[in-house]
């Protein structure tokens, strides 16, 4: 839902609710409809405006974490002792599309990691700074 009200206030020609349940079997557009009004209502108060600077402040963070994901994420060399094959790269990332729905508990753990992301990267932030 936050991706579709994201993409309807960013996109000229976004997709419409009547969309999503064709790739989300699982969902109607009434469900669609109705978690897309409490999102606005009791999330966002309808207050869909963001400063110039917390959108950059979330950038970099943001940025931050997927360069440091992308750093740990390099293959290590194999155990027979020669280099790995493949070193991953930034742009590899597009490589792996989402091929089936997420169920609510691997979207649980997401939501949980993204908090850690965000209390680590505060924190970092927060230890360069001083």
């Amino acid at each position: 839902v936050c991706l579709c009200v994201a993409s309807k206030v960013w996109d000229d020609d976004s997709l419409e609710n009547v969309h999503f349940p064709k790739v989300m079997s699982d969902v109607t557009v009434a469900m669609i409809n109705q978690l897309e009004q409490t999102f606005l209502d009791v999330f966002l108060n309808y207050d869909l405006v963001i400063k110039g600077s917390e959108y950059a402040k979330y950038y970099f963070l943001m940025r931050t974490l997927a360069e440091d994901l992308a750093n740990e994420s390099q293959l290590p060399p194999d155990k027979q002792g020669g280099v790995a094959k493949k070193k991953r790269k930034k742009d590899d990332w597009g490589e792996f599309p989402l091929n089936a729905p997420i169920s609510a508990q691997q979207m649980a753990q997401l939501q949980r990691n993204a908090a850690k992301a965000e209390i680590y990267l505060k924190e970092r932030y927060e230890m360069e700074v001083i």
